[in-house]
């Protein structure tokens, strides 16, 4: 019966279970997501609204944290226009480079590997 036991234990350790490999597909399909966003804001122009990145950013730490749904979530947030009942907010800071967004993705989060430096 131990032996049965001792096999038990041992077999998601050699196989991997279906939910690890969901996980995987949730952070292939994130890091896909997050990249065509970055390539579709980087023709728009270099810089981004404060609203815009600093949902991204919310986005990227709760990619972090394996929440791809809510990081998900925050990518389909920051595409869509803001309400017309939310006031505009008016915090003092500039408009946020996609350069840092794009450091941020590929360095922060190991999502991609970083692109090769122009000579």
């Amino acid at each position: 019966m131990q032996a049965n036991a001792a096999q038990t234990i041992d077999e998601p350790m050699t196989e991997p279970t279906p939910k690890a490999a969901t996980r995987a597909d949730d952070r292939a399909v994130f890091a896909h997501r997050f990249e065509a966003e970055l390539q579709r804001l980087e023709e728009i122009g270099p810089t981004l609204d404060v609203r815009e990145g600093e949902t991204l950013l919310s986005a990227l730490g709760a990619a972090l944290l394996g929440e791809y749904e809510l990081a998900s979530a925050f990518l389909r947030m920051a595409r869509a226009a803001p309400s017309a009942s939310q006031p505009a907010r008016n915090v003092g800071r500039r408009q946020m480079p996609v350069a840092t967004l794009r450091w941020r993705f590929e360095h922060l989060s190991g999502f991609s590997a970083p692109m090769p430096r122009a000579p």
